[in-house]
């Protein structure tokens, strides 16, 4: 079979974003967005009137594709039976309903990996290569949609949550930074797996609330060398991944743990890691540290730029995220409240935002998107525009569960 798509008006096939598309991928784009046709799916055995029908359904107006009933049933009154559309709507809750099982699936298999570990067994890789496959389709048919998920806090797993955040977070810079094939998977398998080492150390010290004592910190610090070891004693997962694990607190600037010679070459994975580890961390209430809200977190990150962090992957995480990224909570020039929940890669400033305050203060339940590229047709002007961000924690809103809500249970 052949998948093709369109994800915020970027065309995907199999797998493969056209973000600077020439003009006649660009054209079929366009076409697809003006039909309301989301995704086509033409499996093995497709003919040639088959395919004719379809390239029909491409060049008929919109209008009376819409008033024919749209192009799910145009197709089948043509008796087409290997081609499959679906509208744009459908394939966005088919691909919510998609992100949510696969970041349960995530979180079951990082902590049944984790437990092997502590028994003293070497678990199998297939697993959690087999995840991070399933949440790669996901990041490059809709990277928003599975970014969304990587709000979930859960305190009581933190390890958990923390490794699958890092994972998805991971992809979807590398994928940003052009990596694909198994590099790709395997910088998601080195987010997922980037805290394994931490097995060897006691859950006291791993939960302990507070700041660390010099000696529990230098405890601290073997786990990526840990975490290196176990890679390497798995089967399938690549050197690339194991220097990921291993390098992933070293820093830019080579200040930070374990020391390693300069001659030593750093894996980008590893930078890709840091990078992911970092946002989730800060993205995360603790109790040595205030939680920041995403945009505050970029801001502070920043300022780690080019000691810390890499500063060309650094400045493509930032661009990827958006400058108010997904679960982002904003006030409105209309006094609305809404959270971010789909960045625009053309107008960064005019997000999808779900509507969750009206503008007198009372609550939208359930909440509304609104596209605030949308511009009112008398004036030209956008018609709600971003005034500011707001702190969830004052208006008593559950980012996560706005953006889809999700029983995990490890």
């Amino acid at each position: 079979p052949v998948l093709l798509g369109v994800v915020d008006e970027t065309l995907v096939l199999e797998g493969k974003a056209f973000y600077d598309a020439p003009q006649p991928v660009a054209d079929v784009t366009t076409r697809l967005l003006d039909r309301q046709i989301g995704r086509v799916l033409i499996r093995r055995g497709v003919t040639l009137n088959e395919l004719a029908a379809l390239l029909d359904v491409l060049i008929e107006d919109p209008r009376s594709l819409e008033s024919a009933g749209g192009a799910e049933r145009v197709l089948a009154g043509r008796q087409v039976e290997h081609i499959e559309t679906t509208t744009a709507a459908d394939e966005t809750e088919d691909l919510e309903r998609q992100a949510q099982e696969v970041y349960s699936g995530a979180l079951a298999i990082v902590a049944n990996i984790f437990h092997e570990v502590r028994l003293g067994r070497i678990p199998r890789s297939a697993e959690a290569r087999k995840v991070v496959v399933q949440m790669s389709d996901l990041i490059l048919r809709d990277r928003d949609v599975l970014l969304g998920l990587t709000l979930l806090k859960n305190y009581d797993d933190y390890t958990y949550n923390h490794s699958v955040n890092v994972s998805i977070l991971s992809l979807a810079l590398a994928e940003r930074l052009g990596l694909d094939g198994d590099l790709l998977i395997q910088a998601g398998i080195a987010g997922l797996l980037h805290d394994i080492g931490k097995t060897s150390l006691c859950l006291e010290l791993i939960r302990k609330p507070g700041k660390l004592t010099p000696e529990e910190f230098e405890e601290i610090k073997r786990h990526p060398t840990a975490g290196a070891k176990i890679l390497k004693r798995m089967q399938g997962v690549h050197p690339e991944a194991v220097l990921g694990v291993l390098q992933h607190h070293l820093r830019y600037n080579r200040k930070g743990y374990p020391k390693l010679p300069d001659h030593v070459r750093v894996s980008p994975l590893a930078y890709v890691v840091a990078i992911a580890d970092t946002y989730d961390a800060l993205t995360t209430v603790r109790s040595y540290q205030p939680q920041h809200q995403p945009r505050d977190a970029l801001d502070v990150m920043q300022e780690l730029s080019g000691t810390d962090l890499h500063p060309e992957y650094l400045d493509l995480f930032v661009e990827m995220l958006g400058v108010f990224p997904v679960g982002t909570l904003v006030r409105l020039d209309t006094n609305e409240i809404g959270l971010v929940s789909r960045v625009n890669p053309r107008v960064p400033t005019a997000p999808r935002v779900k509507l969750v305050f009206a503008a007198d203060g009372s609550r939208i339940d359930p909440p509304e998107e609104v596209d605030l590229e949308i511009a009112d047709p008398k004036t030209g002007r956008p018609q709600r525009q971003i005034v500011a961000s707001v702190d969830p924690a004052l208006k008593g809103i559950d980012v996560a569960a706005i953006l889809g809500p999700l029983v995990v249970k490890p």
